[in-house]
């Protein structure tokens, strides 16, 4: 049987559109889907690097700021350690009143306050000085890290009576710790600005 051209078109055009669905069934619409998946693939991958570009930039200024406020307080392995934190509170006063030229008479300290994740110890002491030399001290308390604050300030000045012109004076001082981090805390106390290592 002989095909007129007309049949002859339909049949080149019935066979293009076989091969079409073929080429797209097996061929074109598996690419796009890989492709597809590729992409979700990708985007995934880049909302994972910037969760984990973040994570790394907040553990990074976790790191900065906890640096920051260790120079600022006593690192301890156990917030308890008054032993260890009182004593060398007590050599830090002393040497800047013995520098700022004050007298002290009286050391008392207080029970530690131990919170979650820090302790405070507090000392109260008198001293006896002139004006200039209470500036100063006080001055090199504010100054001094480990932080040692001063809470409490009573000043009584001298009698009309009295031989002296200095000053009497009371405070209470107040110094920080945070724990220790690390698997080290447990075999060595090292004490910021205190000076006092055991091991």
């Amino acid at each position: 049987m002989k095909l007129s051209r007309r049949d002859k078109r339909v049949l080149a055009a019935g066979f293009l559109i076989a091969v079409g669905i073929v080429a797209w069934s097996f061929v074109l619409s598996p690419m796009q889907q890989r492709w597809h998946k590729a992409r979700t693939m990708l985007q995934a991958d880049r909302d994972d690097l910037e969760k984990l570009q973040r994570i790394a930039d907040e553990g990074s200024q976790y790191a900065r700021e906890r640096e920051r406020v260790l120079r600022m307080v006593r690192e301890l392995p156990d917030l308890a350690a008054s032993q260890w934190v009182v004593p060398a509170l007590i050599n830090e006063v002393q040497g800047l009143g013995q520098e700022s030229g004050v007298t002290i008479t009286r050391y008392e300290p207080l029970a530690a306050k131990i919170e979650e994740s820090y302790a405070s110890y507090s000392l109260t002491l008198s001293c006896q000085c002139s004006v200039a030399k209470l500036v100063e001290f006080l001055y090199d308390l504010q100054e001094h890290r480990p932080v040692i604050a001063v809470t409490r300030l009573h000043i009584v000045p001298p009698g009309p009576e009295a031989k002296t012109t200095d000053l009497s004076v009371e405070l209470l001082l107040t110094t920080y710790a945070v724990q220790q981090v690390g698997e080290s805390a447990g075999e060595e106390v090292t004490q910021r600005g205190g000076g006092v290592t055991t091991g």
